[in-house]
């Protein structure tokens, strides 16, 4: 093959088509020219646009369509098709990185070969890039430094003199030049630059790939040439919906912070990375100054100083280069296309049960009931409202992930092309529309693990402890670290790594969460309303169990899977030791002080100070939450039981130490009855749904025969729990 031709595609098969057009005619003489545009899921009608495209304009000889499971960047996207390109038996000679958003000139890609040919020891070559009235785009770079990022950001005309060797994107020659790195949007490079440096680095979302690749291949003997006799037009921005021109500049995404912060640490080392980012943040503030002061158009990006501190210099948000997620995006497409099951826990929810089940039957979906040993006709009601119904054997100590789990199994029994399952308690109901919105965003975006929203309290006003739950569950929206138990996951995820761990008796989904990141997907909350969930909690005892339970499970998951400062729970763990040991021996020492000095007024401040300090907490964390309540009341409580909640955490913590000591296993303890009247009566069954008391198969999660032996061989051990489900 003598080229290779590839353009990856996100919902630009207008662009795409585009760009075809202007290749039809460039293949003449050429020999064998394939191009291959990989589509990275998504999502829309991209697919069949393309197809149709082709066959109708008679493009089929040269062009294809490759569809990829997952939208995992500009660097995946083209290695998706130059790797098996480079294993055929006819590798190609040459390989054209092309965006969706060009339009290549009559030409252009002659005269890029006809160089390329006439200088074997020429690696990488790249285009003129003009905008569509000709004018030069910045196509022909040099290397970033510390030194460049100084005179990028400070933009003063006497330093660009000082530092002109430096500047990044200085403007393009007139003749062919030997320059550092050319753009991605049009890259040509030599079979043999892959073959010994390797692929596109898959690490960079979009941006910073090529100057990556073009730096390596520097470093493995390579030259990059700028050849300005081949022309292609570039809509700049358009292929990433980030800008175009003529229209105000969005706010710069994450992962363009995430690629630069990635290529700078891999080619600058730490320390000249952290300089770099100090000399374009100062020079850049100095700039903003002056800007203000002479009164100059804006034309950056919305508050990018602000971002740009906020991703390189605050500790944990650097950013995992991952793309912006559009939350309205689940309201436009439908997800009817998707094979959507429901898994729900619960025993003894009674009237709870029947509406939570209500609001998730119909529309051919299956749903799976869990039942761990009711007594009140539970899985009568579900069966009557047609779900599956799967007896839990209770012979093993229980936990929400193993019912979890079970849930999964038989939902997999039933429908095995099943793609997302949403998990429900049997406590909660559903919104109107949340499937089908949940469902949406997964189809939409492929990186995607587990998505939820906003989980509300059914009866506020019934107890201050309902309305402070609903409060810990207003979590701010986007990409988050993990989701409760009320959420929709992808099941090819879920299955990739195990499952629910079942040993983990509270903090499962966390746990779990945990996992999903680690194998490479995100975790994300949507603003829609998801779910109504009846706590009912109304007696202090009832939340102090609640809060005892919490540090039994963050100590259980911190010490079993926290890794390092930064790991799971660790943080909350620690808190709840600082002020429930650290806050009683503050102020018994500052007492004793007192004690021994008590005419001095220092002894007297520092007993003061002391004691002052829990009410100050407990008013600083009122403030923090007072606009989301209505009543000052609630805020006051809430900062007043959050520090209360760190001795009955601390508590917790004591008993997981205690029970890991003497090797026992846990197993729950509801802070609500385990009873209530019966509602239904066995043996109905209007639904079409089905009592199931046998053992469950256990083949579609791999990792959960060997929880179940672990499980069986431990001693039972009682620990809190906040529902009987749980």
């Amino acid at each position: 093959m003598r080229v290779l031709i590839v353009i990856v595609n996100y919902r630009t098969a207008s662009l795409v088509i585009d760009c075809l057009r202007s290749l039809a005619d460039q293949f003449r003489n050429q020999g064998d020219v394939k191009v291959v545009i990989t589509d990275n899921a998504s999502g829309d009608d991209s697919v069949p646009r393309l197809r149709e495209a082709i066959d109708q304009n008679n493009w089929s000889s040269w062009a294809t369509v490759q569809p990829l499971d997952r939208n995992g960047g500009f660097a995946f996207g083209n290695n998706a098709a130059i790797r098996p390109a480079l294993k055929s038996d006819d590798p190609p000679q040459y390989i054209l990185l092309l965006n969706p958003d060009t339009i290549v000139k009559p030409g252009a890609l002659a005269t890029l070969l006809q160089f390329m040919d006439a200088h074997p020891k020429v690696g990488i070559a790249g285009a003129r890039l003009e905008l569509p009235d000709g004018s030069l785009q910045a196509s022909a770079c040099r290397f970033h430094c510390v030194r460049s990022e100084l005179e990028n950001g400070t933009r003063l005309r006497l330093l660009s003199r000082l530092l002109h060797k430096r500047i990044v994107a200085p403007p393009p020659p007139a003749q062919a030049s030997l320059v550092d790195w050319v753009s991605g949007a049009c890259l040509l490079a030599r079979r043999e630059v892959f073959q010994q440096i390797g692929l596109l680095d898959e690490d960079y979302f979009m941006y910073f790939e090529e100057v990556d690749f073009c730096k390596r291949a520097a470093a493995a003997g390579w030259s990059c040439w700028y050849v300005p006799e081949a022309h292609v037009v570039h809509l700049i921005g358009q292929s990433s919906g980030n800008w175009a021109p003529g229209q105000p500049k969005k706010r710069r995404p994450a992962y363009w912070f995430a690629s630069r912060r990635r290529y700078f640490l891999k080619h600058l080392g730490r320390a000249r990375t952290y300089l770099a980012h100090v000399a374009w943040a100062s020079g850049y503030a100095s700039y903003r100054v002056r800007r203000a002061i002479q009164r100059k158009p804006d034309h950056d990006p919305d508050r990018l100083l602000r971002d740009f501190v906020r991703y390189n210099f605050w500790r944990g948000s650097a950013g995992s280069g991952r793309p912006t997620i559009n939350f309205h995006l689940g309201r436009a497409l439908p997800a009817s296309s998707a094979s959507v099951g429901v898994v729900v826990i619960g025993r003894n929810e009674g009237e709870r049960l029947r509406r939570c089940l209500t609001s998730v039957v119909g529309q051919n979906r299956h749903v799976v009931y869990v039942d761990s040993n009711s007594t009140d006709g539970s899985r009568e009601i579900a069966a009557s409202l047609g779900a599956t119904v799967v007896a839990l054997d209770m012979s093993i100590p229980f936990s929400a992930a193993r019912a979890r789990n079970a849930g999964v199994e038989r939902l997999l029994q039933i429908d095995p092309n099943a793609e997302f399952v949403q998990f429900v308690d049997g406590d909660c109901e559903m919104i109107a529309g949340w499937l089908d919105r949940a469902a949406a965003t997964l189809i939409a975006y492929a990186d995607i693990a587990a998505v939820c929203g906003r989980l509300r309290e059914r009866f506020p006003e019934q107890s201050i402890y309902n309305r402070l739950a609903d409060l810990e569950w207003d979590t701010p929206t986007g990409e988050v670290k993990s989701c409760g138990g009320i959420a929709m996951m992808r099941l090819s995820a879920f299955q990739a790594v195990g499952g629910f761990d079942p040993t983990v008796v509270a903090g499962e989904e966390p746990e779990l969460c945990q996992r999903l990141r680690d194998a490479g997907s995100m975790i994300v909350r949507l603003p829609d309303e998801m779910a109504l969930h009846d706590l009912a909690m109304h007696r202090f005892s009832q939340w102090w169990k609640r809060s005892t339970r919490g540090g039994y499970g963050a100590m259980d998951v911190a010490t079993r899977f926290g890794r390092g400062r930064d790991g799971l729970f660790v943080q909350q763990v620690r808190s709840a030791r600082l002020w429930g040991i650290g806050l009683p021996i503050l102020i018994a020492s500052a007492a004793i002080v007192f004690g021994l000095s008590p005419g001095h007024w220092w002894s007297i401040a520092a007993l003061l100070i002391a004691l002052a300090i829990a009410p100050i907490q407990i008013v600083r964390m009122a403030a923090r939450v007072r606009r989301r309540v209505k009543r000052a009341s609630d805020a006051l409580a809430y900062g007043a039981l959050t520090l209360i909640g760190k001795w009955a955490n601390l508590l917790g913590q004591f008993q997981y130490s205690r029970d890991r000591a003497a090797g026992r296993h846990a197993r729950l303890i509801e802070h609500k009855s385990a009873s209530s009247p019966s509602l239904g009566t066995p043996g109905e069954g209007r639904g079409g749904g089905c009592v199931e008391d046998a053992p469950l198969a256990r083949s579609p999660l791999p990792d959960l025969q060997q929880y179940r032996e672990r499980e069986q061989s431990a001693p039972d051990l009682a620990v809190t729990s906040n529902k009987g489900g749980r």
